[in-house]
């Protein structure tokens, strides 16, 4: 799970202290209640603060469905060890950073692959007005950096927080696809 409201580290640490603050409504897959599991030491790749924790929890009906749950906060890249922030200072500017090139050039390389399957994810799984916007801005025929360029320019924020959101956006609607 995406937790779409944290967009930084200071608001993150803020969180942890009270770590039920992250606490869903219900367990996705049955509804029950979410009991607090413990927290999970995540590594920070390119930043000054190396680690954090995440929050894990365990649904209460062990018996039925037992499903353990982890909430990450959306300046995290999933999948990528690395925040956003790090992400976007990363492809702004390579030669000052410490991703190892090969990394950088991975990374450069996704966002210049085509969205075609992103558009489809914002407009065939929401109605939502800003997907339309974006993609009617966009176009079809788009490259994953242009989007996440229109979508930051649409919502008047920095690149890392565009990505951020974006990611959070898509994740909830499709788990598993990947802006990046």
């Amino acid at each position: 799970m995406v937790a779409e409201e944290v967009l930084d580290l200071a608001t993150h640490e803020q969180q942890l202290e009270t770590p039920a603050a992250y606490r869903p409504a219900a367990c996705p897959r049955c509804q029950s209640k979410l009991h607090l599991h413990g927290l999970r030491v995540r590594l920070l790749l390119g930043q000054p603060q190396r680690y954090t924790e995440v929050v894990r929890f365990r649904c209460a009906d062990r018996e039925r469905c037992g499903a353990a749950w982890q909430v990450l906060p959306a300046f995290l890249a999933r999948w990528l060890w690395r925040s956003w922030s790090v992400v976007a200072n990363t492809l702004a500017r390579p030669e000052h950073t410490l991703v190892p090139a090969r990394t950088a050039r991975r990374w450069r390389a996704r966002l210049d692959s085509d969205a075609g399957l992103l558009v489809a994810v914002l407009l065939g799984a929401t109605g939502a007005a800003l997907a339309r916007t974006v993609v009617a801005a966009a176009g079809w025929r788009v490259r994953r950096r242009e989007l996440v360029d229109h979508y930051r320019r649409m919502r008047g924020c920095v690149e890392g927080v565009a990505l951020a959101q974006l990611a959070g956006w898509v994740h909830r609607l499709v788990p598993g696809i990947r802006v990046m």
